[in-house]
């Protein structure tokens, strides 16, 4: 499961930003990953040694639940993408034959 959540992450990190902020966007991605593979399991064992395991799940919850609305809010305030102009007029070049199938 998690490497499923993985691939879906990093599909949208890489599909989700305008094309040039694309490398920059995982590049923080890699760092904040590495961080908390790094940083995260002490800390969790912190926060359970403080807060008790049902203190420590309710606390995680809560985050996963803000971080979740806060994406929400933020998705919401984003602005729309201009729409794209299809051009529909004939071809400029009208003695050649168009695209056709192969067969």
């Amino acid at each position: 499961m998690e490497s499923v959540s993985d691939t879906a992450g990093t599909t949208v990190l890489q599909t989700d930003p305008p094309p040039h902020m694309r490398g920059r966007v995982l590049g923080v991605w890699g760092s904040v990953r590495t961080l908390w593979g790094l940083a995260g399991p002490p800390a969790l064992g912190l926060l359970m040694e403080l807060a008790g395991a049902r203190g420590a799940l309710v606390t995680g919850g809560l985050l996963i639940a803000g971080a979740i609305g806060a994406g929400y809010v933020l998705r919401e305030r984003r602005v729309t993408a201009k729409p794209v102009v299809v051009r529909t007029e004939e071809p400029v070049l009208t003695g050649q034959p168009g695209l056709s199938t192969a067969a």
